[in-house]
């Protein structure tokens, strides 16, 4: 899917990939039951590219 729309997307990691030669990763992010894969810049087999991951221990970082 493309759309080159902006979305931000809060939720728990539940899984990260990282390819066997460690130039591809990706993180799942769970959001209301349902499993979003989102990987880095260029990406073309994840759910989502992103732009900016900011990610926090216990609580979501502020935006």
């Amino acid at each position: 899917m493309e759309s080159g729309t902006t979305r931000v997307i809060e939720g728990p990691v539940v899984d990260v990939s990282v390819g066997t030669n460690r130039e591809t990763a990706a993180l799942t992010v769970e959001i209301d039951g349902e499993r979003v894969d989102v990987g880095g810049q260029v990406a073309a087999l994840e759910d989502m590219e992103a732009y900016e991951i900011r990610i926090g221990r216990d609580n979501p970082p502020g935006l």
